[in-house]
């Protein structure tokens, strides 16, 4: 059976996981957060928090999916697209969070877990309230 291009393209068994404290959404937001530095693996440790060990395997497959670019000992976020929207995105959730913590984001802190920015849409799941209904009135 023939597969799209999309398809062909996207493994998901290389997919990046970028819910919220996960290691690569921590690395890609302190990198953008500071786009014109470039950091050593040690420095980036420091900073995140992040144990070295780990940190390389994160920077490696950040990097092999050009969301960061690596010289010498040094690594620096790439110049992407991409990378505006997941920023966007992140900084537009969190801003929803924020400003309405009183409602149902603020009562279920597992809400940004159901979103998919790769695709971006809302995965719903068993704990998603909302129901699409017509009335056949």
């Amino acid at each position: 059976m023939p597969i799209s291009r999309d398809e062909f393209e996207h493994d998901p068994t290389e997919s990046i996981p970028f819910g919220p404290s996960t290691q690569p959404r921590t690395v890609l937001q302190f990198l953008l957060e500071h786009p014109e530095t470039a950091y050593t693996q040690t420095e980036l440790a420091d900073e995140t928090g992040i144990q070295r060990g780990s940190l390389g395997k994160v920077l490696s497959r950040l990097e092999s999916h050009d969301l960061v670019r690596h010289r010498d000992r040094y690594w620096i976020i790439a110049d992407d697209d991409r990378l505006a929207s997941v920023s966007a995105a992140s900084t537009g959730l969190q801003s929803v969070a924020d400003t309405y913590d009183d409602d149902w984001y603020a009562q279920n802190s597992d809400w940004a877990d159901d979103f998919d920015p790769e695709q971006d849409a809302w995965t719903p799941t068993d704990h998603d309230t909302s129901t699409d209904t017509e009335d056949d009135g």
